[in-house]
């Protein structure tokens, strides 16, 4: 099954034309701290870049901290030891593959054992779902939620190995992938305690006994959610006042005040006063906006934050269910990225086409955001209910031994969609793509309780091994 999705990833990836995700912008702020750059200076915005230059006159510090670096830091590497003085997008697209090949064989690995409902059955959908042009066309990318997806992917297949094929070197690996996931972007790194919750509830599962090897298992699995915890310490001091500022500037003058029909009442609620009503209707990317400058941003984060916003919110309950709704049937349908061209220039198709081919459950999954926007609130709320169930029904857990996992998903999935719609406002639709991702896990853990179900109405009993 590696081999299938190796097969289909590399049609896509490295066969011309190449498909990729054109950079909007955000490129150099991974690239930038590596000395790395476009050396056409992003003229052909829209394309895939497919060429990036190593030179020390493209050093550009934007104070971020990422996971995706120490992947392009490799592909560098590698570049330097064939003294060559660039690297490609086609290099951080193996970089990337690499990791989920890893997922998937830990996955195939911890399904070998189990009945050949699940054995045989679960690989191919998790192909079908992750070989789709939406997911691929990242990993031929420099976005740090290349990052996140892949190194979430592997946590994941971590935590099914740990419920199917239990073993101490998971459970080290599940830490180690936690820690990565978490610090590839400021924006995820309020997943990392659930994660944690995670590896602690495999630790609080583990054999015990008197003999003193019992006691190793669960102690890597507290380490390893440790692990997590710190990760996400040191993301959240790591995260610099211009990276909270701009999304937080966006949502109060370009939406919220903008929106309003008393704009100074609206920035007095956020404690703002009404020296800043000049602001509104601007954003952080429009011209002579003080959203970057340093004292400008210390007074602003002082007046006003996120938390503040949060009362906002609950004092306006009808504006957070509207950008609620908003976000789910307007801006979830848009699983890819429309503004982002797929090829190159040289490809012979216009700025910013699209691939289409491999995007039939991407089709599938837009039209049905489109056509159905609750069935997504209504799926998670079913996958929710489940998991409590099993939480007070032992029978009904062995059936699903996955629960943990599906539940940590919704607690993550729900989290992502609400800082998404109430947290920013500018490209809403991009910043749901992790929230698409663990959909799509969510989706898979539950086809594998209902294939854990078959198998036991058919088999009796499920073992350990049965999953």
């Amino acid at each position: 099954m590696c081999a299938v999705y190796l097969a289909l990833a590399c049609v896509q990836l490295f066969r011309p034309p190449i498909v990729g995700l054109s950079d909007n912008g955000d490129f150099p702020k991974v690239l930038g701290q590596l000395d790395i750059c476009d050396p056409h200076e992003n003229d052909h915005y829209g394309y895939v870049i497919s060429r990036f230059k190593i030179d020390p006159e493209c050093r550009w510090d934007s104070g971020l901290t990422s996971s995706e670096m120490a992947l392009v830091q490799g592909v560098k590497q590698v570049a330097e030891w064939n003294d060559r003085n660039e690297i490609s997008v086609q290099g951080e697209g193996k970089a990337h593959l690499m990791v989920l090949l890893a997922a998937l064989a830990i996955l195939l690995w911890a399904s070998h054992e189990s009945r050949p409902v699940l054995r045989f059955g679960l690989p191919p959908l998790v192909v079908l779902i992750f070989s789709d042009v939406a997911y691929v066309a990242y990993l031929n990318s420099f976005y740090m939620d290349a990052a996140a997806m892949v190194f979430l992917l592997l946590t994941l297949s971590l935590a099914c190995a740990a419920t199917l094929r239990p073993r101490a070197w998971v459970a080290i690996a599940f830490g180690i992938a936690a820690g990565f996931f978490t610090m590839s972007k400021s924006q995820h790194a309020l997943l990392g305690p659930l994660l944690a919750a995670l590896a602690w509830w495999f630790a609080w599962s583990a054999p015990r006994g008197a003999d003193r090897r019992f006691l190793w298992p669960a102690r890597l699995w507290l380490a390893s959610g440790a692990a997590a915890i710190v990760a996400t310490g040191a993301m959240v001091s790591l995260t610099t006042a211009e990276y909270t500022t701009y999304p937080l500037y966006n949502l109060i003058f370009f939406s919220l005040a903008k929106q309003s029909p008393e704009p100074a009442k609206t920035l007095a609620e956020l404690g703002l006063p009404p020296s800043y009503l000049p602001l509104v209707g601007t954003h952080s990317y429009s011209p002579n906006v003080p959203a970057s400058e340093g004292p400008w941003e210390a007074a602003f984060l002082a007046s006003t934050s996120y938390s503040k916003l949060v009362v906002y919110y609950l004092h306006h309950p009808g504006i957070a269910l509207d950008r609620l709704w908003e976000t789910l049937s307007v801006d979830a349908p848009g699983i890819r990225p429309g503004d982002l061209g797929n090829y190159g220039p040289k490809a012979g198709y216009p700025v910013g086409t699209m691939a289409h081919h491999f995007n039939v459950w991407s089709n599938l999954r837009s039209w049905l955001f489109r056509s159905v926007p609750l069935h997504a609130m209504a799926f998670y709320l079913l996958v929710a209910g489940g998991c409590v169930w099993c939480m007070f029904r032992p029978r009904v857990a062995a059936q699903w031994p996955f629960y943990p996992i599906a539940l940590v998903l919704v607690l993550c999935g729900a989290i992502e969609f609400g800082c998404g719609a109430l947290l920013d406002c500018l490209e809403t639709a991009r910043h749901l793509f992790l929230f698409h991702v663990i959909t799509e896990m969510l989706i898979v853990c539950v086809v594998a309780g209902l294939m854990c179900r078959t198998a036991e109405r058919f088999h009796g009993r499920p073992n350990h091994a049965d999953g």
